[in-house]
């Protein structure tokens, strides 16, 4: 019980979660959102450096 207790609580901190971000993500002008977008594209891609590294590249 206390299982199902604990995955329904994270289900609902991941949605309010989401729906803090997007309304935040709404207040951003397009400058600003652009910058974000870059942010979490370098977020996605930063694990993958190290590799480029070892071989030079940067």
């Amino acid at each position: 019980m206390l299982v199902i207790q604990i995955h329904t609580l994270q289900q609902e901190v991941a949605q309010v979660q989401q729906d803090f971000i997007s309304k935040w993500v709404s207040l951003l002008d397009a400058e600003q959102r652009q910058r974000l977008e870059a942010v979490r594209l370098a977020a996605v891609l930063q694990p993958i450096l190290p590799a480029f590294q070892q071989l030079y590249l940067f």
